[in-house]
């Protein structure tokens, strides 16, 4: 059976400092920090990913960079979509599950 994770990107610089949904926003250290944490978490459920898609924009980048180099994943192999606004934006995951 395949399993499908989503991943959030971490905090960004900009969220910190409370500016919203700027494209170019980057992860802050905290964000770096949750990504890996992230990682972690696949890890101690023996996740072995075949793909990891990421969106284009710069924090969902560096997010998956993290966590392909705490689980050892390629991080060439890493497939970016433009695909955005697919309407998970502002809901909580219980409306998406």
């Amino acid at each position: 059976m395949r399993e499908l994770y989503f991943c959030r990107h971490g905090i960004t610089d900009d969220l910190e400092n409370g500016i919203r949904n700027r494209p170019d926003a980057l992860l802050s250290p905290t964000g770096h920090e949750e990504a890996r944490r992230a990682a972690g978490i696949l890890m101690a459920r023996l996740v072995v990913p075949q793909l990891v898609v990421c969106s284009a924009l710069p924090r969902a980048i560096q997010t998956a960079e993290n966590i392909a180099e705490v689980i050892g994943y390629d991080p060439d192999k890493i497939v970016q979509s433009e695909l955005l606004n697919l309407g998970y934006e502002n809901r909580s995951k219980n409306t998406l599950i």
